[in-house]
């Protein structure tokens, strides 16, 4: 009897051994009652040796009573089209080659997420663009986004603004300056739609400031470079300049944003004052859109210049020669310029000659007398106005129209009578004109080195044989020297 009870207590054990050989899984992730898990998330546990498959069971209820039933060969299953906002349970069986199964594994929950996470604009952020991004954290499983931005937390004013992305970011357009709006995104998929996220506020630019020219300028032109902050989404500029701080009477211009040029990293609009008049002047500027027009940006005082800055001759040149250059600078703005010389200091007998260049070289018929003092000056003319003030120079001619030589240390000129190449060796000296004049004193090439060397090298090839006179300019210096073309 005792015999008996031994054999059925082993054929006993045996059987069980034989149904518990394929192990229950562990479950890895996510974690039992994690919560804000995607609508697309993977189930993973650890495999079982023996296991030729797994089954899955996903329900909203802990009891299974209609559970999903999903069928693998792997350790892992994407799970997709989750509904949001919504407790899940699941577990896992192995099942062998045979078909034996082993028992269930523990239970895990997890929640899925309510809404989207907004990032940026957040709510107290600095101002933003009339024209910038909305982004939110992206849900994997998700399709798309709905977003919602309006000048009210409702969201119902006539101003609202909704659109669908299906990216995790979207870029909202024409909106008003100065203005305060509020934002929300919701998710949604082919089987639900996500709550509403928490709402956003941020304030829209309302003006920008003038970068250049700086206040309290001097040497502004009237046509000078211009920079500004901008605000992107803006489409035209509109600058009012007056010589009144009150700007009662201004002169306006626009900038087209399609002509101008914007660095978007910083965002800097840069162009032209449009000729603007002499003086000591104020400025001021605004941004337009399509629906709106921006505050009016910091003010600025600056100084434009009122004179022609003179070159040659020089103040208090002798020798001068009676075919002389006159030279001066050429201002941004001028559409041509008025040369004044006389004997006189007062001008009561001057000559003048308008000019569209910065120099002039007096011809035969009008050379200067020999060894005289003479007084010039010149006027710049804009579309609008007149240069208000003068710088005055005097210089005394020499002997006769500069064609005996000027020899000096500082140029060679060489060779002498040349061909098709002249060479000109200085001594360190920057060239800044030259002007090849002939026996009348009439120039007939000027040549404006763009590259300084210490021999520059002239091509003649263009002109007829002949004798010349090379003029040479060194800033306010000159040096003249005769030579022979065969």
């Amino acid at each position: 009897m005792r015999t008996l009870v031994l054999l059925i207590s082993l054929l006993v054990n045996i059987f069980l051994w034989s149904q518990e050989k394929i192990y229950a899984p562990t479950l890895v992730s996510p974690s039992d009652g994690a919560t804000n898990i995607h609508p697309s998330i993977l189930l993973d546990w650890n495999p079982v040796a023996t296991a030729a498959k797994y089954q899955i069971w996903i329900d909203t209820t802990a009891s299974f009573s209609n559970p999903a039933s999903y069928f693998v060969t792997y350790s892992a299953y994407m799970v997709n089209l989750l509904l949001f906002n919504t407790t899940y349970y699941w577990k896992v069986r192995a099942i062998g080659v045979n078909n034996d199964t082993s028992s269930w594994s523990a239970v895990r929950s997890f929640t899925t997420i309510e809404k989207p996470t907004l990032k940026y604009p957040s709510s107290g952020s600095k101002p933003t663009h009339a024209v910038h991004a909305l982004k939110w954290d992206a849900i994997n499983g998700a399709s798309g986004y709905v977003y919602e931005v309006d000048t009210t937390a409702t969201f119902s004013s006539p101003l609202l603004v909704q659109g669908v992305s299906t990216t995790n970011s979207a870029t909202v357009a024409l909106l008003r300056y100065g203005q305060t709006y509020y934002w929300r995104v919701k998710a949604f998929h082919s089987l639900d739609t996500s709550n509403w996220s928490n709402t956003n506020n941020y304030v829209t630019k309302d003006s920008v400031p003038i970068i250049s020219p700086a206040s309290g300028s001097t040497t502004v032109t009237p046509v000078n470079a211009c920079k500004v902050k901008s605000i992107l989404g803006t489409r035209k500029y509109e600058f009012w300049v007056d010589s009144n701080s009150n700007f009662a009477t201004p002169f306006v211009f626009y900038w087209d944003s399609t002509k101008i040029s914007i660095n978007t990293g910083d965002t800097i609009a840069s162009y032209y004052l449009d000729t603007i008049p002499f003086g000591t002047l104020y400025m001021k500027f605004r941004c337009i859109s399509k629906y709106d027009t921006s505050k009016w940006s910091n003010v600025i005082s600056f100084k434009t210049l009122d004179a022609i800055q003179l070159v040659s001759p020089s103040q208090n040149a002798t020798n001068v020669p009676c075919n002389t250059t006159f030279q001066w600078k050429r201002m941004p703005g001028c559409v041509k310029y008025v040369l004044e010389y006389d004997t006189l200091p007062d001008f009561s007998t001057k000559v003048s000659v308008q000019r569209t260049d910065s120099f002039y070289t007096l011809s035969a018929s009008s050379y200067l007398k020999k060894l005289t003092t003479y007084y010039w000056r010149v006027f710049g003319i804009t579309n609008t106005a007149t240069t208000p003030n003068f710088n005055s120079w005097e210089f005394t001619t020499g002997y006769g129209v500069g064609i005996n030589d000027n020899p000096l240390s500082q140029i060679q000129v060489y060779p002498n009578p040349a061909t098709d190449v002249l060479y000109i060796k200085t001594a360190g000296e920057n060239i800044t004109d030259i002007f090849i004049k002939d026996i009348l004193g009439n120039v007939v090439k000027t040549i404006y080195p763009t590259l300084q060397q210490p021999i520059l090298k002239l091509d003649l090839s263009d002109l007829p044989k002949g004798v010349y006179v090379l003029d040479v300019r060194m800033g306010n210096k000159f040096y003249q020297q005769k030579f022979i073309k065969n």
